[in-house]
């Protein structure tokens, strides 16, 4: 019976993930759209790397975290679509007091593919970091630090209480109320600062061009500085 046990609380592990997620397939006009949800807890940190698509973070009251991914295919058929949603493996799992959420292809990446990832976290959550390789990033309402990278997408902020390092491939990254120090590093893109809003000092704002701007520089000093 002992030897068993091991083997129950893998067995008891397995049940509760698949009871924390949901997916279903359906048929949106001529495409595919695979739906995926679920929850995770006992978190202070969120980890979320994709290898597609745009991702949405928005903090709330909750005490958990709450995920829906939406994953389309352009194929004709509904078999060929279950082949591409069975590539891209979604992976959701808590490791210590970090939640990751991974999206990831296991073999060649098809064209006909997007993917949208829509996240809910408590406010007060300590670490939000998201990676993608070419997708738009928002993210609001946090009080926690955020760090941000998309290989070729628009980075909308607003809201973030902690510092903030973002970081875009092609795309300009615009923030709205921020209220620590921020990073910021862009490739053929530009930095705009949506409002003057409790935003008293920022790091030196760097891009690849060797461009900068002081800490002390006002607000709305940040865009013209790359359009000078």
């Amino acid at each position: 019976m002992l030897k068993n046990l091991p083997k129950l609380g893998l067995l008891l592990l397995l049940v509760t993930l698949c009871a924390a997620q949901q997916s279903s397939i359906q048929k949106e006009g001529n495409n595919w759209t695979k739906l995926v949800n679920g929850s995770l807890s006992g978190a202070r940190n969120l980890h979320i790397r994709v290898q597609v698509g745009a991702v949405r973070v928005q903090g709330g009251s909750a005490s958990g975290i709450t995920y829906v991914i939406r994953n389309k295919s352009y194929e004709s058929t509904e078999d060929r679509a279950r082949r591409q949603f069975d590539s891209y493996k979604i992976s959701t799992y808590t490791r210590g007091d970090t939640a990751w959420i991974v999206g990831e292809w296991e073999g060649g990446r098809p064209h006909k593919f997007s993917s949208d990832v829509t996240i809910t976290v408590p406010r007060d959550i300590d670490l939000v970091k998201i990676e993608t390789e070419d997708g738009e990033i928002v993210t609001t309402g946090i009080s926690g630090r955020l760090e941000v990278e998309s290989g070729a997408g628009t980075i909308h902020l607003d809201d973030i209480g902690g510092a903030i390092n973002a970081q875009t491939g092609g795309g300009a990254i615009d923030v709205g109320t921020a209220l620590a120090a921020g990073q910021f590093t862009l490739v053929r893109s530009r930095v705009k600062l949506l409002r003057k809003a409790a935003v008293e000092t920022w790091s030196s704002y760097r891009v690849r061009r060797k461009r900068r701007c002081r800490p002390e520089a006002a607000a709305f000093v940040w865009t013209s500085a790359l359009d000078s």
